[in-house]
């Protein structure tokens, strides 16, 4: 084998595993992130589920209270009294939802995350395989095109 053809060769391979290289370690590097926003999902809505129990609680507190106020100080228990309270309790509601639907927007934010860093490694592995055959593209090409013709 002449100098030439092997030095094509030994290029050629040593292109190829460096694209390999380099394919997997993207994808290993974005599936790897792609863990880590699913876990971030997971996180949001567990702290969301946190965050709902305790204003649930702080509500369940304040309007105990209210109704104790109400009941202490000999306001009767309906008409524009309730109406307030009412009132309160619709906005108590809203925070709760409100709290739910942020966690849930966070949620879809990391899972949607997740399904970029799957497709970019799937993405990556390929760009690898295909950066490996132009390697051994270029080399066939560049010894064929170097090579004397006869004369």
């Amino acid at each position: 084998m002449e100098l030439a053809a092997a030095s094509a060769i030994a290029s050629a391979a040593i292109g190829a595993v460096g694209s390999m290289y380099q394919g997997r370690a993207q994808a290993s590097a974005d599936t790897f992130n792609a863990q880590v926003a699913e876990n971030n999902a997971r996180s949001a809505r567990e702290m969301a589920r946190a965050d709902l129990e305790q204003k649930a609680r702080e509500q369940q507190k304040h309007f105990g209270a209210v109704r104790a106020a109400y009941g202490a100080s000999g306001i009767a228990f309906d008409g524009s009294a309730l109406d307030v309270f009412e009132d309160q309790l619709l906005d108590a509601e809203l925070d709760k939802r409100m709290i739910t639907y942020k966690g849930e927007l966070r949620a879809r934010g990391f899972e949607d995350e997740a399904k970029l860093r799957r497709m970019s490694a799937k993405s990556a592995s390929t760009a690898g395989f295909i950066g490996a055959l132009s390697s051994f593209a270029r080399a066939g090409a560049s010894y064929y095109g170097n090579r004397p013709t006869a004369a």
